[in-house]
Protein backbone atom coordinates (compact mmCIF):
# COMPACT_ATOMS: atom_id res chain seq x y z
CA UNK A 1 0.00 0.00 0.00
CA UNK A 2 1.28 3.44 -0.85
CA UNK A 3 2.26 5.80 1.96
CA UNK A 4 1.09 9.36 2.33
CA UNK A 5 4.26 11.42 2.62
CA UNK A 6 2.61 13.55 5.32
CA UNK A 7 2.34 10.47 7.57
CA UNK A 8 6.05 9.75 7.22
CA UNK A 9 6.83 13.34 8.14
CA UNK A 10 4.34 13.38 11.03
CA UNK A 11 6.30 10.60 12.77
CA UNK A 12 9.45 12.68 12.76
CA UNK A 13 11.06 14.54 15.61
CA UNK A 14 11.80 18.27 15.52
CA UNK A 15 14.46 17.66 12.85
CA UNK A 16 13.50 17.03 9.25
CA UNK A 17 16.16 17.09 6.52
CA UNK A 18 15.34 16.26 2.89
CA UNK A 19 17.62 15.95 -0.15
CA UNK A 20 17.26 14.40 -3.59
CA UNK A 21 18.80 11.00 -4.30
CA UNK A 22 20.13 10.92 -7.88
CA UNK A 23 17.12 10.63 -10.24
CA UNK A 24 15.26 8.06 -8.15
CA UNK A 25 13.71 9.74 -5.13
CA UNK A 26 14.40 11.51 -1.86
CA UNK A 27 16.50 10.87 1.22
CA UNK A 28 14.81 11.97 4.44
CA UNK A 29 16.44 12.21 7.88
CA UNK A 30 13.92 12.70 10.68
CA UNK A 31 16.35 13.05 13.57
CA UNK A 32 16.25 9.33 14.33
CA UNK A 33 16.24 7.41 11.05
CA UNK A 34 17.44 7.81 7.48
CA UNK A 35 14.82 6.98 4.84
CA UNK A 36 14.86 6.55 1.07
CA UNK A 37 11.51 7.21 -0.61
CA UNK A 38 10.75 6.63 -4.29
CA UNK A 39 7.81 6.51 -6.60
CA UNK A 40 6.50 9.91 -5.56
CA UNK A 41 3.24 11.00 -7.12
CA UNK A 42 0.35 13.35 -6.50
CA UNK A 43 -2.89 11.64 -5.53
CA UNK A 44 -6.36 12.70 -6.63
CA UNK A 45 -6.67 14.48 -3.28
CA UNK A 46 -3.68 16.70 -4.15
CA UNK A 47 -1.40 15.11 -1.53
CA UNK A 48 1.97 13.48 -2.17
CA UNK A 49 2.31 9.69 -1.91
CA UNK A 50 5.25 7.32 -2.28
CA UNK A 51 5.04 3.69 -3.30
CA UNK A 52 8.41 2.65 -1.89
CA UNK A 53 10.24 3.56 1.31
CA UNK A 54 13.34 2.01 2.80
CA UNK A 55 14.82 2.72 6.21
CA UNK A 56 18.62 2.55 6.27
CA UNK A 57 20.30 0.83 9.22
CA UNK A 58 23.04 3.12 10.50
CA UNK A 59 25.82 1.19 12.23
CA UNK A 60 27.41 2.42 14.41
CA UNK A 61 24.49 4.52 15.58
CA UNK A 62 24.60 8.30 15.40
CA UNK A 63 25.16 10.14 18.69
CA UNK A 64 21.85 10.93 20.38
CA UNK A 65 22.98 14.32 21.65
CA UNK A 66 23.94 15.66 18.20
CA UNK A 67 21.56 18.17 16.54
CA UNK A 68 21.93 17.80 12.77
CA UNK A 69 21.16 20.91 10.75
CA UNK A 70 22.07 19.95 7.18
CA UNK A 71 22.20 16.88 4.96
CA UNK A 72 23.98 16.41 1.64
CA UNK A 73 23.88 13.46 -0.77
CA UNK A 74 26.82 13.16 -3.16
CA UNK A 75 26.19 13.21 -6.91
CA UNK A 76 26.34 9.44 -7.45
CA UNK A 77 24.34 8.62 -4.31
CA UNK A 78 26.99 6.55 -2.55
CA UNK A 79 27.26 8.73 0.57
CA UNK A 80 25.12 10.94 2.77
CA UNK A 81 26.71 13.57 5.01
CA UNK A 82 24.89 14.79 8.12
CA UNK A 83 26.25 18.04 9.49
CA UNK A 84 25.90 19.54 12.96
CA UNK A 85 27.48 22.55 14.63
CA UNK A 86 30.33 20.37 15.93
CA UNK A 87 30.90 17.64 13.36
CA UNK A 88 30.05 15.90 10.10
CA UNK A 89 29.01 12.25 9.90
CA UNK A 90 29.33 10.47 6.57
CA UNK A 91 27.12 7.44 5.92
CA UNK A 92 27.96 5.07 3.09
CA UNK A 93 24.91 3.91 1.12
CA UNK A 94 25.05 0.33 -0.21
CA UNK A 95 24.89 0.01 -3.98
CA UNK A 96 22.03 -2.49 -3.97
Amino acid sequence: MDTLLDLLVAKSSTTLLIDNYTNYGLVIFDGNALWFVAGLYSGTDGKVYCNRRIEFCIDPALPLDEKFTAMFVNKIGSRVALSSAHSVFVIEIPYD
